[in-house]
Formats: C-alpha cells, sequence, structure tokens
C-alpha cells in the first residue's frame, strides 16, 4: 500500500485511513464527514490529494500533439489558462478525466489516481518524436476548498485572490515555489497547490492554522462533488458512457467540433460529434429519493410501469440539503425534470420522484455527545449494545459501530409486535459511508421502537448508547445476555481491532 507524504500528518490528526486507488487515505477525521462537509460549504477544508497524477508535457508543437489525444481547445490554451477535459477510447467512451493548465511552454495534466499509471502509458504510447513526457511522482498536492479558502490563502500569499477561477500561476507559498490554479472539485470556490513533497507537510500545517481551515478526507470530497452533480471516475464515467451521455458536451469547444476549424481528430470524435448533432440515446442525470433512505450506486431504476429504465452510478446522503441525492444514467426521453422512476433500494421499491439538476443549501453542523458509563450494558462482537431492565432489553449499536460506519442518515426500525430471533437482522441503517443491518442479540418480542429516529437518525451519531437506542425487547429469557461479553472484554476487543 502507498502512502502519500502526508501520512503522519493525517495520524497526527486522528484521521481513519483506508486503502483508495492503491493508497493510504483519510477518509474522515475525528469531527465526521458531514462536520467537515459543512465546514468546506460554509469556511474551507484542507484535502491531502497527492494521490492524484501529475504529468507534464513539453517540446515542440506540444498542443497538436495533445489535440490528437484530448477533444479540447489545447491550441488556443494561453499561458496561466486551465481546462477541464478526458481522454477518451476509440468507441467515444471516457478513459479519464483531467484537468490541463499551461505555465509558459509547459503544459501539466493532473490525472485521477487510479488511472495514472495507465494514462501515463496511453500518453508514452502515443508520443512523438520532440515531446517528452514526464511523470512529476515528486510533487505533493494540496486542495483548499470552500468560501473562505480565497482570504485563507490571500493572508500568507499576497495577491493570491488575483487568480481567476481555472487560471494557473507558479508563485511562493509560505516561501517555497507551488504550481497553484484556482479550481477544485467540490462545488465551491478554492485552490489546488502543487508543491515538492518534502515541503507539502510543513505546508498543509500552515494552512491549517488559518481561520477557519480545517481538514477535510475522502468522505466529505465525495459528498461535496456529489451534491455539485460531478462525475466520479469509475462510477458516473467509464469507458461505456461517452462524453455526451456524461452531459460533458461543454467542454467540447467549437473549434473542436463538426464544422469547427480542427474539427475531430481525436479518439471516438465519430461517436462523439455525431451524439453531439443527433443527441446521445441515454443520458446522466441527477435524483432526488423521495424520503430519507440514500439511494446508492447500482440501484435499478424502473418506470412506474416496472420497466427497467437505468441505473444509479452514485448516490448517498447529501449533508448540505439534509437529503439523499443520486446521480444516474436513463433514457434521453425520460431525463426532463420533474420525471418520476421507481429505485429499487435493498431489493425493495422506493419512489424516486423528480430528476432534477443536484444543487447545495447550508445547513448547521452537528454536536456530537458521547455516554461514558457503559458498565450496564452488554456487548455482542458485531458491536451491538444490550442493556437489562427486568425482562426487558434495550438494544443500540456502540460507539465504535458508529464511528466505524460514519454519521447515519437513515433508521428503518421494526413494527412493535414483532417476534425476533438472536441473530436475527432487525433494523436497516444508512449512513455516510455504507448501509447495512443490526442484528438482534436476544430472543423475544419488541415491545417499544425509537421513533424518533426516524426524523433524527442524528440522534444515533450523538449519543449512540443513550438517546440513540434502536428498539426494546421482552426477551423469552435473560440468560440471552449471559453469552454476551461485559464492557472490559468488548475494549479488549476493541483494542484488538485497532
Amino acid at each position: 500500500m502507498k502512502q502519500t507524504p502526508l501520512r503522519d500528518l493525517h495520524l497526527e490528526l486522528g484521521a481513519k485511513m483506508v486503502p483508495f486507488a492503491g493508497y493510504e487515505m483519510p477518509v474522515h477525521y475525528p469531527t465526521g464527514i458531514i462536520a467537515e462537509h459543512l465546514n468546506v460549504r460554509t469556511q474551507a477544508g484542507l484535502f491531502d490529494v497527492s494521490h492524484m497524477g501529475q504529468i507534464t508535457v513539453t517540446g515542440e508543437d506540444v498542443p497538436k500533439w495533445l489535440e490528437t489525444l484530448l477533444p479540447t481547445d489545447i491550441v488556443g490554451l494561453k499561458e496561466g489558462a486551465q481546462r477541464y477535459s478526458f481522454f477518451t477510447t476509440k468507441s467515444g467512451g471516457i478513459l479519464d478525466d483531467l484537468m490541463v493548465y499551461r505555465l509558459l511552454d509547459e503544459y501539466c495534466l493532473v490525472v485521477n489516481a487510479a488511472n495514472k499509471d495507465t494514462d501515463v502509458a496511453f500518453l508514452e504510447e502515443n508520443v512523438i518524436p520532440g515531446i517528452q513526457v514526464t511523470f512529476k511522482e515528486d510533487r505533493g498536492f494540496l486542495a483548499l476548498q470552500g468560501p473562505q479558502a480565497a482570504a485563507a490563502l490571500e493572508s500568507i500569499v499576497a495577491g493570491a485572490t488575483k487568480l481567476g477561477f481555472m487560471q494557473a500561476a507558479q508563485i511562493k507559498v509560505a516561501d517555497q515555489p507551488c504550481f497553484v490554479t484556482r479550481s477544485g472539485y467540490t462545488g465551491e470556490d478554492g485552490f489546488e497547490i502543487s508543491i515538492d513533497q518534502s515541503f507539502v507537510s510543513k505546508l498543509a500545517s500552515t494552512l491549517l492554522t488559518l481561520e477557519g481551515v480545517t481538514p477535510a478526507g475522502l468522505g466529505a470530497r465525495d459528498t461535496l462533488r456529489l451534491e455539485a452533480g460531478l462525475c466520479l471516475h469509475g462510477n458516473d464515467i467509464r469507458p461505456e458512457f461517452s462524453p455526451i451521455e456524461a452531459g460533458l458536451q461543454w467542454a467540447i469547444p467549437a473549434c473542436r467540433r463538426s464544422g469547427g476549424e480542427r474539427a475531430g481528430g481525436f479518439p471516438g470524435a465519430e461517436r462523439i460529434l455525431s451524439e453531439i448533432e443527433q443527441r446521445a440515446s441515454r443520458v446522466r442525470v441527477g435524483i432526488r429519493p423521495k424520503g430519507k433512505a440514500p439511494v446508492r450506486a447500482h440501484a435499478p431504476l424502473l418506470t412506474r410501469d416496472g420497466v427497467h429504465v437505468g441505473q444509479t452510478t452514485s448516490g448517498g446522503f447529501g449533508p448540505s440539503l439534509s437529503a439523499p441525492i443520486a446521480i444516474a444514467y436513463v433514457p434521453a426521453l425520460l431525463s426532463e425534470a420533474g420525471g418520476a422512476f421507481e429505485a429499487q433500494v435493498r431489493k425493495k421499491p422506493c419512489l424516486s420522484p423528480s430528476v432534477t439538476c443536484l444543487f447545495c443549501l447550508t445547513v448547521t453542523t452537528v454536536n456530537r455527545r458521547r455516554r461514558k458509563d457503559m458498565t450496564d450494558l452488554k456487548f455482542t462482537a458485531e458491536h451491538e449494545w444490550a442493556r437489562l431492565e427486568g425482562d426487558v432489553v434495550t438494544i443500540g449499536i456502540t460507539d465504535y459501530a458508529q464511528d466505524q460506519l460514519g454519521e447515519l442518515v437513515y433508521v428503518e426500525l421494526p413494527e412493535t409486535g414483532t417476534q425476533i430471533s438472536a441473530g436475527q437482522e432487525v433494523v436497516v441503517i444508512e449512513s455516510v459511508k455504507a448501509a447495512g443491518d443490526i442484528k438482534s442479540p436476544v430472543n423475544g418480542t419488541i415491545i417499544e421502537v425509537n421513533a424518533a429516529l426516524g426524523d433524527e437518525p442524528e440522534k444515533v451519531n450523538e449519543d449512540p448508547t443513550g438517546e440513540g437506542w434502536f428498539y426494546r425487547v421482552r426477551v423469552e429469557s435473560t440468560g440471552d445476555l449471559d453469552s454476551l461479553m461485559d464492557e472490559t472484554a468488548y475494549q479488549d476487543l476493541i483494542s484488538s481491532l485497532d
């Protein structure tokens, strides 16, 4: 597993580290994904994006050569300008999306981490004499994003705010030469900063001292881009989807379209230019599911008559909206705003009306609380807790389980009167990171559920062993709890997992 130059800093900040694109990366910090997300929307967040690929192309006629691989106006790319683009296949699909900017006669490409080796190979396979392709593996990369990002950077780099959107410059940040662009992938204003990897940790630490700037991980980066309707490669854009189907025709300028002065000439041009003229048969849309249950990737979409018409490619909880959102591909004829589909979630139909553009609002952060005394609880190896009072057992999940899941955004509780058995799946939960089921540790009859969680699932995030309880069971035998762990044994289990 590869590591970025900021790994030690992430651990110092208490990050939860996970594998991603061959790297060990922070998915979130102790404040959690929702708090990180909302801080980026209201102030500023700092992301480690050093895992992404940084490539430079130099030599003779670089713009003309790059235009044989990209459907972009590279010939007209002025010094200090940046554009969004993508590599395409011979059949017109998307290999990878990227940013390209020009500083003097050097053309810099920023590509996705999972594809960077493939992208370098693609460039090298197509290189011609006089062109040099250099993979910059010695660079760190930071993204400072949010409405306060400009003010924060200006406080240590005079003139930083003069850099316009999608512009690039080589400037000193914290006395170190950096390549800085005013761009990002969160839907917010911000900057991306490329710096020698030996100095990136010091720069990150400096930026985190600035007013309003807090660390943010992969989880918040995903929810932010999803709210903004931005594509995730591997999900929303793949070789089987064309740029036109993905709604990215805006990135193909007139000079590269049919009738333009340099029309076509890139892989898959015939299909792509034809779809611009005649409209693609399927398109990417944003969906707002009804209710609070997130509709995640790969959920089938059906018409009201039960006809399969597409599927979601990304989906989850939008913290700024406090509601679920998703991205999907559907037939173009069914893509108008207000169209309705049935999304199948966990093999159950879930009405998902209003196909609409994704957008963002602002909500407040969550104040997290924790129950400290757990001596009256028993625990399962699956991280449920049980509290016995007479012949009634209250069931919930532990702090550890909640931390691993991330913020819960949806809870589906059983009906009172239901007979349950130990090991039976009883509660369905959705968090910003995953969906799951909570099993019963006892046999008995459900006599009460925590109905407040239907509207306020955040109670589990705030107080999982207190107000965030799920249901109460009248047990057939209190002996069911004898096989469960006490607090000491459970803490030993947690220590072994960490």
